[in-house]
Protein backbone atom coordinates (compact mmCIF):
# COMPACT_ATOMS: atom_id res chain seq x y z
CA UNK A 1 0.00 0.00 0.00
CA UNK A 2 1.40 3.88 -1.08
CA UNK A 3 2.17 6.23 1.49
CA UNK A 4 1.06 9.90 0.50
CA UNK A 5 2.91 13.37 1.24
CA UNK A 6 0.72 15.65 2.92
CA UNK A 7 1.34 18.44 -0.18
CA UNK A 8 -0.38 15.29 -2.04
CA UNK A 9 -3.01 14.79 -0.02
CA UNK A 10 -3.75 18.12 0.46
CA UNK A 11 -4.09 18.78 -3.38
CA UNK A 12 -6.69 15.48 -3.53
CA UNK A 13 -8.50 17.26 -0.72
CA UNK A 14 -8.49 20.95 -2.43
CA UNK A 15 -9.24 19.36 -5.76
CA UNK A 16 -12.29 17.38 -4.11
CA UNK A 17 -13.52 20.14 -2.76
CA UNK A 18 -13.60 22.66 -5.95
CA UNK A 19 -14.95 19.73 -8.08
CA UNK A 20 -17.74 19.31 -5.28
CA UNK A 21 -18.72 23.17 -5.51
CA UNK A 22 -18.42 23.00 -9.26
CA UNK A 23 -20.77 19.61 -9.07
CA UNK A 24 -23.31 21.10 -7.09
CA UNK A 25 -23.58 24.47 -8.57
CA UNK A 26 -23.80 22.73 -12.09
CA UNK A 27 -26.56 20.19 -10.98
CA UNK A 28 -28.71 23.54 -9.74
CA UNK A 29 -28.09 24.98 -13.07
CA UNK A 30 -29.17 21.98 -14.89
CA UNK A 31 -32.00 20.96 -13.00
CA UNK A 32 -33.71 24.78 -12.80
CA UNK A 33 -32.79 24.69 -16.87
CA UNK A 34 -32.70 21.54 -17.91
CA UNK A 35 -30.44 21.68 -21.38
CA UNK A 36 -28.59 18.44 -21.83
CA UNK A 37 -26.46 20.40 -24.71
CA UNK A 38 -25.61 23.40 -21.79
CA UNK A 39 -24.92 20.65 -19.57
CA UNK A 40 -22.67 19.00 -21.76
CA UNK A 41 -20.67 22.29 -22.17
CA UNK A 42 -20.64 23.26 -18.35
CA UNK A 43 -18.82 19.46 -17.73
CA UNK A 44 -16.35 20.00 -20.46
CA UNK A 45 -15.00 23.45 -19.79
CA UNK A 46 -15.69 23.95 -16.18
CA UNK A 47 -15.30 20.39 -14.57
CA UNK A 48 -13.02 18.29 -16.92
CA UNK A 49 -10.07 20.46 -16.11
CA UNK A 50 -9.72 20.13 -11.92
CA UNK A 51 -10.82 16.82 -12.67
CA UNK A 52 -7.91 15.79 -14.54
CA UNK A 53 -5.54 17.76 -12.87
CA UNK A 54 -6.79 15.79 -9.37
CA UNK A 55 -6.63 12.22 -11.36
CA UNK A 56 -3.47 12.79 -12.86
CA UNK A 57 -1.88 13.63 -9.26
CA UNK A 58 -3.83 10.32 -8.25
CA UNK A 59 -1.78 8.81 -11.24
CA UNK A 60 1.67 10.23 -10.50
CA UNK A 61 1.42 8.77 -6.76
CA UNK A 62 0.75 5.51 -7.82
CA UNK A 63 3.38 5.24 -10.54
CA UNK A 64 6.06 7.11 -7.71
CA UNK A 65 4.85 3.99 -5.08
CA UNK A 66 5.52 0.83 -7.93
CA UNK A 67 8.62 2.06 -8.65
CA UNK A 68 11.76 -0.26 -8.29
CA UNK A 69 14.13 1.53 -5.74
CA UNK A 70 16.13 -1.35 -4.44
CA UNK A 71 17.67 -3.40 -7.56
CA UNK A 72 19.31 -0.48 -9.57
CA UNK A 73 23.19 0.18 -10.13
CA UNK A 74 24.91 2.41 -12.14
CA UNK A 75 27.68 1.02 -14.83
CA UNK A 76 30.83 2.87 -15.06
CA UNK A 77 30.34 5.31 -17.92
CA UNK A 78 26.40 6.48 -17.42
CA UNK A 79 26.59 8.79 -14.97
CA UNK A 80 23.00 9.42 -12.82
CA UNK A 81 21.71 6.48 -14.66
CA UNK A 82 20.57 3.58 -12.51
CA UNK A 83 19.85 0.00 -14.55
CA UNK A 84 18.36 -2.90 -12.59
CA UNK A 85 19.29 -6.80 -13.36
CA UNK A 86 15.87 -8.39 -14.59
CA UNK A 87 14.97 -11.66 -15.79
CA UNK A 88 12.67 -12.47 -18.70
CA UNK A 89 11.42 -15.79 -20.42
CA UNK A 90 10.99 -16.27 -23.69
CA UNK A 91 11.55 -18.30 -26.56
CA UNK A 92 14.26 -19.62 -28.34
CA UNK A 93 13.31 -17.90 -31.40
CA UNK A 94 12.95 -14.74 -29.48
CA UNK A 95 16.30 -15.09 -27.75
CA UNK A 96 17.57 -16.14 -31.46
CA UNK A 97 16.07 -12.85 -32.95
CA UNK A 98 17.46 -10.49 -30.53
CA UNK A 99 20.81 -11.68 -30.95
CA UNK A 100 21.23 -12.15 -34.71
CA UNK A 101 19.30 -8.26 -34.89
CA UNK A 102 22.93 -7.75 -32.84
CA UNK A 103 24.96 -8.21 -35.78
CA UNK A 104 23.75 -5.74 -38.44
CA UNK A 105 25.45 -2.53 -38.87
CA UNK A 106 22.73 -0.24 -37.59
CA UNK A 107 21.39 -3.02 -34.65
CA UNK A 108 17.55 -2.04 -34.38
CA UNK A 109 16.32 -5.25 -32.90
CA UNK A 110 15.02 -4.70 -29.54
CA UNK A 111 13.01 -6.31 -26.68
CA UNK A 112 9.42 -6.37 -27.76
CA UNK A 113 6.41 -4.44 -26.01
CA UNK A 114 3.51 -6.24 -27.17
CA UNK A 115 -0.22 -4.38 -27.43
CA UNK A 116 -1.91 -5.44 -24.29
CA UNK A 117 -4.57 -6.21 -26.73
CA UNK A 118 -2.34 -9.25 -27.95
CA UNK A 119 -1.23 -11.06 -24.43
CA UNK A 120 -1.80 -14.45 -23.49
CA UNK A 121 -4.11 -13.47 -20.47
CA UNK A 122 -7.59 -12.75 -21.15
CA UNK A 123 -7.78 -11.44 -17.80
CA UNK A 124 -4.89 -8.82 -18.06
CA UNK A 125 -5.47 -5.51 -16.52
CA UNK A 126 -9.50 -6.36 -15.53
CA UNK A 127 -8.12 -7.28 -11.87
CA UNK A 128 -8.19 -3.31 -10.63
CA UNK A 129 -11.49 -3.34 -11.10
CA UNK A 130 -12.47 -5.93 -8.84
CA UNK A 131 -10.35 -4.78 -6.13
CA UNK A 132 -11.58 -1.43 -6.20
CA UNK A 133 -15.19 -3.00 -5.51
CA UNK A 134 -16.47 0.57 -6.33
CA UNK A 135 -19.72 1.00 -4.74
CA UNK A 136 -23.19 1.12 -6.56
CA UNK A 137 -23.66 4.59 -7.20
CA UNK A 138 -20.33 4.58 -8.45
CA UNK A 139 -20.75 1.60 -10.72
CA UNK A 140 -21.15 3.89 -13.43
CA UNK A 141 -17.15 4.76 -13.38
CA UNK A 142 -15.38 1.58 -14.04
CA UNK A 143 -14.12 1.72 -17.56
CA UNK A 144 -16.52 -0.36 -19.84
CA UNK A 145 -13.49 -0.66 -22.71
CA UNK A 146 -10.49 -1.21 -21.92
CA UNK A 147 -7.16 1.24 -22.37
CA UNK A 148 -5.04 -0.43 -23.95
CA UNK A 149 -0.95 -0.54 -23.73
CA UNK A 150 2.18 -1.58 -24.58
CA UNK A 151 4.00 -3.84 -22.03
CA UNK A 152 6.72 -6.56 -20.95
CA UNK A 153 6.66 -8.27 -17.60
CA UNK A 154 10.10 -9.15 -15.70
CA UNK A 155 11.05 -11.10 -12.79
CA UNK A 156 12.75 -8.76 -10.32
CA UNK A 157 15.70 -10.10 -8.59
CA UNK A 158 15.40 -11.87 -5.13
CA UNK A 159 18.71 -11.58 -3.12
CA UNK A 160 20.79 -14.42 -4.45
CA UNK A 161 17.94 -16.22 -5.85
CA UNK A 162 18.45 -17.37 -9.28
CA UNK A 163 15.52 -16.71 -10.94
CA UNK A 164 16.90 -17.06 -14.47
CA UNK A 165 17.28 -21.16 -13.49
CA UNK A 166 14.02 -21.57 -11.80
CA UNK A 167 11.66 -24.59 -12.06
CA UNK A 168 8.38 -23.15 -11.75
CA UNK A 169 9.32 -20.20 -14.21
CA UNK A 170 10.27 -23.06 -16.57
CA UNK A 171 6.98 -24.47 -16.39
CA UNK A 172 4.96 -21.52 -16.73
CA UNK A 173 6.72 -19.41 -18.89
CA UNK A 174 9.69 -20.77 -20.09
CA UNK A 175 7.53 -22.74 -22.83
CA UNK A 176 7.71 -25.74 -20.70
CA UNK A 177 11.09 -25.77 -20.40
CA UNK A 178 12.02 -25.42 -24.41
CA UNK A 179 12.28 -21.58 -24.12
CA UNK A 180 15.26 -19.33 -22.76
CA UNK A 181 15.34 -16.54 -19.92
CA UNK A 182 17.13 -13.39 -20.51
CA UNK A 183 18.92 -11.63 -17.81
CA UNK A 184 18.78 -7.82 -18.55
CA UNK A 185 19.53 -4.62 -17.68
CA UNK A 186 16.86 -2.38 -18.09
CA UNK A 187 16.72 1.74 -17.17
CA UNK A 188 15.24 1.44 -13.61
CA UNK A 189 13.12 4.71 -14.14
CA UNK A 190 11.14 2.37 -16.75
CA UNK A 191 10.24 -0.44 -14.96
CA UNK A 192 7.13 -0.43 -12.02
CA UNK A 193 6.67 -3.21 -9.73
CA UNK A 194 3.51 -5.09 -9.68
CA UNK A 195 1.18 -5.12 -6.63
CA UNK A 196 -0.98 -8.02 -5.53
CA UNK A 197 -4.16 -8.66 -3.35
CA UNK A 198 -6.84 -5.90 -2.75
CA UNK A 199 -4.88 -4.28 0.01
CA UNK A 200 -2.25 -3.02 -2.88
CA UNK A 201 -5.03 -0.78 -3.95
CA UNK A 202 -6.63 0.59 -0.88
CA UNK A 203 -5.29 3.91 -1.17
CA UNK A 204 -5.86 4.50 -4.85
CA UNK A 205 -9.43 3.02 -3.92
CA UNK A 206 -10.26 5.95 -0.98
CA UNK A 207 -8.63 8.58 -3.32
CA UNK A 208 -10.73 7.49 -6.66
CA UNK A 209 -13.64 7.44 -3.69
CA UNK A 210 -12.84 11.24 -3.02
CA UNK A 211 -13.26 12.21 -6.18
CA UNK A 212 -16.14 10.41 -7.47
CA UNK A 213 -18.18 11.46 -4.42
CA UNK A 214 -17.15 15.06 -5.61
CA UNK A 215 -18.44 14.90 -8.82
CA UNK A 216 -21.07 12.41 -8.09
CA UNK A 217 -24.34 15.14 -8.26
CA UNK A 218 -23.37 15.62 -12.12
CA UNK A 219 -22.78 12.03 -12.75
CA UNK A 220 -26.35 11.45 -11.42
CA UNK A 221 -27.55 13.53 -13.84
CA UNK A 222 -27.58 10.80 -16.19
CA UNK A 223 -25.20 9.03 -18.95
CA UNK A 224 -24.03 11.73 -20.85
CA UNK A 225 -22.16 13.16 -18.25
CA UNK A 226 -21.00 10.05 -16.99
CA UNK A 227 -19.58 9.30 -20.52
CA UNK A 228 -17.58 12.31 -20.08
CA UNK A 229 -16.06 11.51 -16.78
CA UNK A 230 -15.69 7.82 -17.11
CA UNK A 231 -13.45 9.26 -20.17
CA UNK A 232 -11.43 11.14 -18.21
CA UNK A 233 -10.88 9.35 -15.49
CA UNK A 234 -9.24 6.31 -17.64
CA UNK A 235 -7.56 8.52 -19.64
CA UNK A 236 -5.90 9.69 -17.24
CA UNK A 237 -5.23 6.09 -15.20
CA UNK A 238 -5.31 3.55 -17.58
CA UNK A 239 -1.75 2.41 -17.96
CA UNK A 240 -2.26 2.23 -14.15
CA UNK A 241 -4.73 -0.77 -14.34
CA UNK A 242 -1.59 -3.33 -15.62
CA UNK A 243 0.33 -2.72 -12.52
CA UNK A 244 -2.33 -5.00 -10.41
CA UNK A 245 -2.96 -8.72 -9.85
CA UNK A 246 -4.00 -11.37 -7.63
CA UNK A 247 -2.91 -12.25 -4.30
CA UNK A 248 -2.03 -15.84 -5.99
CA UNK A 249 0.63 -14.30 -8.54
CA UNK A 250 2.51 -12.87 -5.55
CA UNK A 251 5.44 -15.07 -5.89
CA UNK A 252 6.15 -13.70 -9.17
CA UNK A 253 7.41 -10.63 -7.94
CA UNK A 254 6.96 -9.21 -11.51
CA UNK A 255 8.07 -5.83 -12.52
CA UNK A 256 6.70 -4.76 -16.15
CA UNK A 257 7.56 -1.68 -18.44
CA UNK A 258 3.80 0.01 -19.60
CA UNK A 259 3.49 2.53 -22.35
CA UNK A 260 0.07 3.94 -22.83
CA UNK A 261 -0.65 3.67 -26.14
CA UNK A 262 -0.96 7.40 -26.49
CA UNK A 263 2.17 7.70 -24.96
CA UNK A 264 4.25 6.42 -27.55
CA UNK A 265 6.05 7.30 -30.49
CA UNK A 266 3.51 4.99 -34.05
CA UNK A 267 6.39 5.39 -36.10
CA UNK A 268 7.98 2.43 -33.60
CA UNK A 269 5.41 -0.30 -33.73
CA UNK A 270 5.78 -2.92 -35.63
CA UNK A 271 3.35 -5.68 -36.80
CA UNK A 272 3.95 -9.82 -36.68
CA UNK A 273 1.33 -11.61 -38.51
CA UNK A 274 3.37 -14.94 -37.36
CA UNK A 275 1.92 -15.93 -34.25
CA UNK A 276 -1.94 -15.28 -35.18
CA UNK A 277 -2.88 -16.06 -38.75
CA UNK A 278 -6.18 -14.41 -38.01
CA UNK A 279 -4.51 -10.80 -37.37
CA UNK A 280 -1.80 -8.56 -37.35
CA UNK A 281 -0.20 -8.69 -33.29
CA UNK A 282 1.38 -4.97 -32.77
CA UNK A 283 4.51 -4.57 -30.98
CA UNK A 284 5.96 -1.17 -29.58
CA UNK A 285 10.59 -1.18 -29.94
CA UNK A 286 11.85 1.69 -27.98
CA UNK A 287 15.07 2.88 -28.24
CA UNK A 288 16.08 2.03 -24.61
CA UNK A 289 15.39 -1.49 -25.71
CA UNK A 290 18.00 -2.60 -27.89
CA UNK A 291 19.91 -5.77 -27.98
CA UNK A 292 23.11 -4.08 -27.68
CA UNK A 293 21.98 -1.90 -24.48
CA UNK A 294 20.02 -5.48 -23.26
CA UNK A 295 23.46 -7.34 -23.15
CA UNK A 296 26.01 -4.41 -22.21
CA UNK A 297 27.38 -5.28 -18.87
CA UNK A 298 28.78 -7.94 -17.34
CA UNK A 299 26.04 -10.28 -15.53
CA UNK A 300 23.76 -10.45 -18.96
CA UNK A 301 22.89 -13.87 -19.57
CA UNK A 302 20.91 -16.28 -21.81
CA UNK A 303 19.62 -19.43 -20.06
CA UNK A 304 18.76 -22.66 -22.71
CA UNK A 305 15.75 -24.18 -20.97
CA UNK A 306 16.33 -27.56 -19.54
CA UNK A 307 14.01 -29.59 -22.20
CA UNK A 308 15.33 -27.69 -24.85
CA UNK A 309 16.37 -29.89 -27.87
CA UNK A 310 20.11 -29.77 -28.76
CA UNK A 311 21.32 -27.78 -26.26
CA UNK A 312 24.71 -27.69 -26.48
CA UNK A 313 24.32 -26.82 -30.33
CA UNK A 314 22.36 -24.28 -29.59
CA UNK A 315 24.33 -22.94 -27.17
CA UNK A 316 27.56 -23.41 -29.41
CA UNK A 317 25.37 -21.30 -32.08
CA UNK A 318 24.50 -18.48 -29.72
CA UNK A 319 28.30 -18.15 -28.57
CA UNK A 320 29.30 -17.91 -32.44
CA UNK A 321 27.25 -14.42 -32.76
CA UNK A 322 27.58 -13.30 -29.68
CA UNK A 323 31.59 -13.08 -30.23
CA UNK A 324 30.56 -11.50 -33.60
CA UNK A 325 28.74 -8.96 -32.24
CA UNK A 326 30.74 -8.28 -29.71
CA UNK A 327 28.86 -8.77 -26.72
CA UNK A 328 31.52 -9.17 -24.67
CA UNK A 329 29.52 -8.87 -21.03
CA UNK A 330 26.77 -11.83 -22.09
CA UNK A 331 27.22 -15.21 -20.55
CA UNK A 332 25.25 -18.28 -22.75
CA UNK A 333 24.57 -21.08 -20.02
CA UNK A 334 22.32 -24.31 -20.26
CA UNK A 335 19.95 -24.69 -17.71
CA UNK A 336 21.35 -26.86 -14.70
CA UNK A 337 17.60 -28.56 -13.50
CA UNK A 338 16.94 -32.05 -13.98
CA UNK A 339 13.68 -31.53 -16.23
CA UNK A 340 10.11 -33.68 -17.03
CA UNK A 341 7.73 -32.64 -19.01
CA UNK A 342 4.28 -32.31 -17.36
Amino acid sequence: MHQRSPETMSTIEAAATDLARLAESGRGIFLEHPDAEALSRYVTNLLIPPLQTAVREVSATVLQSHRVRDLGVEPQGEPGIRYAPVIHYTSVRTAFILLRGSLKKKPKASLRLYDSEHTNDPQEGSFLFEALDLPARHRWAAAITPSHAYLTSFLASRGQEELNDNLNFWRSYGRDGQGCSLKVWIPEEMLRRVLYGPEAVVRLRTDLLRLLDAVAPIADLGEGAQRVLRATLWEELGGIRYLYKHIAYSDENECRIVFPREDIDEGNVRFDPRTRPDSLRRYYEHPDLLVTKLFRWSGSSITIGPDTPHKEDLRYSFELIKRRAKLHGLEIKTSRIPYRSI
